[in-house]
């Protein structure tokens, strides 16, 4: 034993003996540190913990930084607190007493916690004979290291050469009973097969294949007049900014004739108001060259109109089961202000229909 005084830290591990040099302990365990003997000691010692990356700073104990390297600190003459195991590594320590030097110095005990999944050996900050002794030092723990890498890659899980299985619909997850990894780059195929067409009554189907995102039913028979379809067309302010002056009436075409199809009704929803800011009124008619309001007269789609709900057709022959035409359907937007002047508003018109027999 030296002369007093000296400096020599001891630790016990989740309460047990104290002990002293390289010492092992597990994430978790709860540390107490203490002093072999504190005799001659004139002034407040200073302990530090030198831990792993990543350590949180324990309560009662004082941060501090050595060389990039952080680590914590606690000054006085009683055991300092105790502190809990964070993450794996080595935990090193140092003992200033009366200042250090000589005896009053001890750096040799250190915490040895190994990694949970593969049991290796960290390189401790100031790691010296810890646990290889003065001759092996830190180099014992990483020849080991070694040979657990090399257990591990040796006793390694073989790659499979056998394909995946596909997937089906409502398939049940299962752990698996193969002895093989998969590869990184495995593909799982995914049996897609064409719609059925459309029923009467929801069902989930039995069918063991996806659709795909574009695929399409056939109508069928909808009902006994034939099949239900619905063509949609808006008018955005956007579109009429390069308009010139004076002009106040705006048509664009719904894009199909629509002959031998019958009317089942149009609606005029105004997702956002037409207006230039100022007082100008909007209205929309539905029609065709020459009946222009045949379908809809003078929506309003400007102030006061609603955005919450599409409005039906007003036009003298909106009715159910009006026959179109091959007439070239159109949408005619008249405003009391020139339309160029519009800063914002949006209009979608649908006009649902069936086909002939």
């Amino acid at each position: 034993m030296p002369n007093t005084p000296y400096a020599k830290l001891l630790a016990a591990v989740n309460g047990g003996a104290v002990q002293s040099g390289g010492i092992d302990a597990a994430v978790a365990d709860v540390i107490q540190l203490s002093f072999e003997s504190t005799v001659g000691w004139s002034n407040a010692s200073r302990t530090e913990v030198h831990p792993p990356d990543g350590m949180a700073l324990p309560a009662g104990w004082t941060a501090a930084t050595e060389g990039g390297h952080s680590y914590f600190y606690y000054l006085g003459n009683t055991p300092p607190p105790p502190f809990t195991i964070g993450p794996w590594g080595k935990y090193h320590t140092r003992l200033l007493a009366n200042g250090g030097g000589g005896d009053k110095t001890d750096e040799t005990l250190a915490i040895d916690v190994v990694s949970t999944s593969l049991g290796l050996h960290d390189l401790g900050y100031r790691e010296d004979g810890q646990f290889g002794g003065s001759a092996e030092k830190w180099t014992q723990d990483q020849r080991e290291n070694l040979r657990t890498f090399d257990a591990a890659i040796a006793g390694a899980v073989a790659l499979t050469s056998t394909a995946p299985t596909t997937i089906e619909p409502d398939d049940a997850a299962a752990v698996g009973v193969g002895t093989t990894a998969a590869r990184h780059d495995h593909r799982h195929a995914i049996a897609a097969a064409a719609p059925s067409t459309i029923g009467t009554a929801n069902a989930e189907g039995s069918s063991a294949s996806f659709a795909r995102a574009d695929h399409v039913h056939a109508h069928g028979t909808v009902n006994a007049n034939g099949h239900i379809q619905e063509v949609t067309q808006t008018i955005e302010y956007t579109e009429l900014t390069g308009l010139g002056a004076g002009v106040t009436s705006f048509t664009k075409s719904i894009g199909s004739t629509l002959a031998t199809r019958y009317l089942l009704g149009v609606y005029i929803k105004p997702d956002a108001l037409f207006t230039d800011g100022g007082a100008g009124v909007y209205d929309l008619d539905v029609g065709v060259s020459g009946a222009e309001t045949v379908l809809a007269s003078s929506i309003n789609v400007g102030a006061g109109a609603s955005t919450s709900n599409p409005v039906p057709g007003n036009g003298v022959s909106h009715v159910l089961g009006h026959p179109l035409t091959a007439a070239q359907y159109q949408l005619r937007l008249q405003s009391t202000v020139d339309l160029n002047t519009t800063t914002n508003g949006y209009v979608a018109v649908k006009l649902i229909y069936y086909m002939s027999p």
